[in-house]
């Protein structure tokens, strides 16, 4: 998926769990007692010529992780700074979906 803005992925994450949550899938082991998800996004302000798709795969699989870590039904979103394509803004905190509004 690729998205316009930080804010346009994190909309469309919660588009998604929205979704899920309104499957009510049963899930008797989670603490919800329904199917959850967790995300892991990588977006970019601009391209840079050391964001390769390889780099930014790399950015979202850590993040999923970090996701899974923070609980069920999270988000971890890293932005990369505009331009140079070398700086990374602050890694976000892992976000409660449920949280959000879609």
């Amino acid at each position: 998926f690729s998205a316009t803005s930080a804010e346009t992925a994190l909309q469309f994450v919660g588009q998604l769990n929205a979704a899920l949550h309104a499957l009510a899938l049963p899930h008797e082991a989670s603490p919800q007692k329904q199917v959850t998800a967790s995300f892991g996004l990588a977006w970019w302000a601009a391209p840079g010529s050391r964001l390769t798709p390889e780099v930014m795969y790399a950015a979202a699989d850590e993040a999923l992780y970090e996701a899974k870590r923070g609980g069920r039904d999270q988000v971890v979103m890293r932005c990369f700074l505009a331009g140079e394509g070398e700086g990374e803004a602050p890694a976000s905190e892992p976000m409660a979906l449920s949280d959000r509004q879609a």
